[in-house]
């Protein structure tokens, strides 16, 4: 006896196999792209935050205390002191008479275009009362300029909640998404980043960065 072909119940089971398999491969590649995408949306985040500090601490390279205000010295055992608003000069160069100091600049954290400090999201981009870093050169002169080197920056800084307690433990209180303190010869500049994935998804990176204070 010689067999021929295969029976209509092997073929069904030879079809179920095929379909089961290609499921898995369909739901692990499905879920390789997600990956892929998440891990591609919080890169953006990450790239944004180290973007824009990298630009506010290049402009304040040079940067000294007596020509920062405020000047964000605090007593010993105090709270450290934080500001999202920092007017500087930096030391340009020297001469025979001492260091020339650039013209005035400016770090401010300012709302968004469209955005209210009201709990809603006015510009419709999935993010509520958020911030922009703004470097403004020869702040208060003819000709100044205002350039944004910051989007999608955080109400307040990952962990914290405006309740005057030190809820993320980093020895700042009430801090906001984008601040500067200073730790001895140091500053220390701070920014969270977020990116709206639906009304039940916020992606948030929290980075930082030390500039040194020129001693003159």
């Amino acid at each position: 006896y010689k067999r021929q072909g295969f029976t209509l119940v092997e073929l069904l089971m030879a079809f179920t196999i095929f379909v089961g398999v290609a499921g898995s491969f369909a739901l692990a590649a499905e879920r390789g792209l997600s990956i892929f995408h998440d891990s591609g949306l919080q890169l953006e985040v990450r790239s944004r935050a180290q973007s824009a500090l990298d630009k506010a601490s290049r402009a304040m390279l040079g940067v000294t205390s007596v020509n920062m205000v405020p000047i964000l010295s605090q007593a010993p055992g105090a709270p450290l002191i934080w500001s999202d608003d920092v007017l500087f000069t930096r030391t340009a160069s020297w001469t025979a008479g001492g260091p020339v100091l650039t013209p005035p600049l400016r770090l401010v954290a300012e709302l968004e275009a469209g955005e209210v400090d009201d709990g809603i999201d006015q510009n419709g981009n999935g993010l509520i009362d958020e911030y922009q870093l703004v470097l403004v050169t020869d702040d208060g002169l003819a000709n100044e300029v205002r350039t944004v080197i910051g989007t999608g920056i955080a109400e307040m800084l990952d962990g914290e909640v405006l309740n005057g307690v030190d809820d993320n433990g980093n020895g700042l209180v009430d801090e906001p998404g984008f601040c500067i303190t200073r730790d001895g010869g140091l500053l220390i500049l701070r920014m969270t980043t977020q990116r709206s994935e639906g009304a039940a998804a916020l992606l948030t990176h929290t980075e930082e960065i030390a500039v040194a204070i020129r001693n003159r």
